[in-house]
């Protein structure tokens, strides 16, 4: 059975390089904003019940600020700064975007509201230097991902003919560990040069 399931891969393996990176650029868009904003807005929506049932200000006042925490979707902002990023030129986008990449920005009153919040990617060739190891990194990933079903073409024969002889758990083993760590480093890796091409088209678009 265990040699079957080999034989298959091994027929998919010119297949799996592009298989991984579609999956990667699909998953390198997922964000948690659903999550947070569902919760927010449960909070918020109970406060302002407990605001009609009692008529307690300081209710109303977490019901509205919940209510911006849901609709920024952030985790560190002040209220001073979710009412800037809700007057932004466009706020619809621009609350999605700062969503995906607030590690990388910062709110300010000034008139360009959006900042980078570490010094060194305010530079051009730092940020350019970043993107290059990653996608150089992502694409290595892939590689990683398909060694064990081309490692017969990536090798020296003495180390394909150690492979071969070795059990068959050791040999899934061995598969397992490449394509989960190959996956999981290009996921990191896809999901900082998104980030930082999104901070970038926000920062800009807001000057």
């Amino acid at each position: 059975m265990a040699l079957i399931i080999m034989e298959v891969l091994k027929n998919l393996s010119p297949l799996l390089p592009v298989i991984v990176s579609i999956i990667g650029l699909r998953a390198g868009w997922i964000y948690k904003r659903d999550k947070v904003f569902n919760s927010r807005k449960a909070i918020s929506e109970f406060s302002y019940n407990l605001y009609k049932n009692t008529n307690d200000e300081n209710y109303k006042r977490i019901a509205e600020e919940y209510g911006i925490s849901a609709l920024t979707k952030d985790s560190n902002l002040t209220p001073e700064q979710r009412r800037i990023l809700l007057r932004s030129k466009d706020p619809v986008r621009d609350i999605d975007n700062y969503s995906k990449c607030q590690k990388l920005l910062y709110i300010s009153d000034n008139s360009t509201i959006f900042q980078w919040a570490k010094k060194r990617y305010r530079f051009w060739i730092w940020r350019k230097s970043v993107e290059i190891v990653s996608l150089i990194i992502y694409f290595m990933s892939g590689f990683v991902v398909a060694m064990p079903f081309m490692y017969s073409t990536m090798f020296s024969s003495g180390l394909v003919e150690k492979i071969n002889k070795s059990s068959a758990m050791l040999k899934f083993g061995l598969a397992a560990y490449c394509v989960l760590m190959g996956i999981s480093t290009g996921l990191f890796f896809l999901h900082k040069l998104s980030t930082i091409n999104i901070a970038e088209k926000t920062i800009k678009s807001n000057r």
